[in-house]
């Protein structure tokens, strides 16, 4: 069996997908809340909508109900989630496969033509991504002019002291929620593939992408909700 840092991302979640929503609960203390403040704030309306990153499905089954006209596409660089978020959505909205489309794809290899989409919208995924710049200047071309990004996940703090005590508080929570095991492996994934930024260093790097008036709306330990617009043009 390989250990996290001899595979992939994408290869370490894939294999976990059926038991993915027992699991990132294990290790996301404010998971449910961090799904709920990230769909919070959301536009009324968007008829484009993509979610890099659709896990197995959580998110997605929010977005297609929240927005049942709206055509959304879904990646994920994992088969197995992907094939799960589509089951699951079939489930839920027999009539409405026409709307959706899904992407087996890195987001860094994924190609979208320039203002494609109304929302782009993201939960426990980006920081995975070595180059985000890149990925956010692409991201930022992908919308249309008064588009909206959102990001859920965790971020580092630019305080060394809150840092390290959050960090501990995370690690109390994991390994009481994880077995010896699950620990090492995530602990090995972390190091080998988590790409942690702070929220001034992804505030730096969504303005320099393009990107209008990038905010934090919600924190709560390491996990917090950022969203950032395409400024339309006047």
């Amino acid at each position: 069996m390989l250990r996290p840092s001899e595979t992939t991302a994408f290869g370490y979640w894939g294999a976990m997908a059926e038991r993915y929503d027992t699991h990132i609960r294990h290790v996301c203390p404010n998971y449910t809340e961090l799904l709920t403040r990230l769909l919070d704030g959301l536009p009324d309306e968007a008829g484009r909508i993509v979610e890099l990153g659709c896990g197995s499905g959580g998110l997605s089954l929010e977005l297609a109900a929240r927005y049942p006209r709206a055509s959304i596409t879904f990646v994920d660089a994992a088969v197995e989630m992907v094939d799960l978020t589509k089951a699951r959505l079939a489930a839920a909205h027999p009539s409405s496969a026409e709307r959706f489309r899904f992407i087996v794809s890195r987001f860094e290899d994924v190609q979208f033509n320039e203002g494609s989409f109304d929302l782009v919208i993201s939960n426990i995924s980006l920081h995975h991504v070595q180059d985000q710049l890149s990925l956010f200047r692409r991201i930022w071309q992908s919308l249309a002019l008064g588009g909206r990004i959102r990001i859920g996940d965790h971020f580092l703090f630019s305080n060394p002291t809150e840092q390290t005590i959050h960090w501990a508080n995370w690690l109390t929570y994991c390994r009481e929620n994880c077995s010896d095991a699950e620990m090492d492996e995530l602990l090995d994934h972390v190091t080998a593939h988590d790409r942690y930024t702070t929220l001034a260093e992804q505030f730096t790097m969504l303005l320099a992408a393009g990107f209008a008036t990038p905010d934090c709306v919600w924190r709560s330990g390491l996990a917090a909700v950022v969203t950032a617009d395409r400024a339309p043009m006047f």
